[in-house]
């Protein structure tokens, strides 16, 4: 059996002399132990919106991105529909899907194969326009609700009017 454990660790790459340490001495091990280098965007490259998962400065507009949205939805479910809303709608018209943009690069870079990165997101740069474009449409239409107002009418219920069209 203890033949059978050593012989698993040492497949896993387990060293063998850390099983007799403390753990104050583990930990101080692990500190000083060298770590992997992650892979970072770096500010190096030129700033491409067809690879924004490779350049600093889409990484720092990503996390600009999550918290104005983390600001901007509940601040634009309390306001009531009117003149407004109207800068929230197009803030968040323009940030939800540039945030989605970025986030699916990185999920492009994992995940398609080399050969068909660019083709992807070229396909996901029309549809983060096109996305622009439908919620600005949303947004500046004086006839409609809005966008955080059409967001609200999901929790709206039915009026007697709605009722009788259906």
């Amino acid at each position: 059996m203890n033949q059978n454990i050593t012989t698993l660790l040492s497949l896993l790459s387990f060293p063998m002399h850390a099983l007799r340490r403390s753990p104050a001495a583990l930990v101080l091990a692990a500190s000083a132990a060298p770590r992997a280098r992650v892979a970072h965007p770096t500010s190096s490259r030129a700033m491409s919106v067809l690879a924004s998962d490779q350049t600093t400065p889409e990484f720092k507009f990503y996390h600009k991105t999550h918290y104005a949205m983390l600001g901007l939805v509940p601040l634009g479910l309390l306001i009531p529909t009117s003149a407004l809303s109207t800068p929230i709608d197009l803030l968040l018209a323009v940030a939800i899907p540039v945030h989605g943009q970025i986030g699916m690069n990185w999920i492009i870079t994992d995940y398609v194969p080399p050969s068909a990165r660019m083709a992807t997101r070229a396909v996901l740069l029309g549809a983060t326009l096109f996305s622009i474009a439908g919620l600005t449409k949303l947004s500046l239409d004086g006839e409609g609700p809005g966008f955080m107002g059409s967001l609200k009418a999901l929790w709206n219920k039915p009026s007697a009017d709605d009722k009788k069209k259906h």
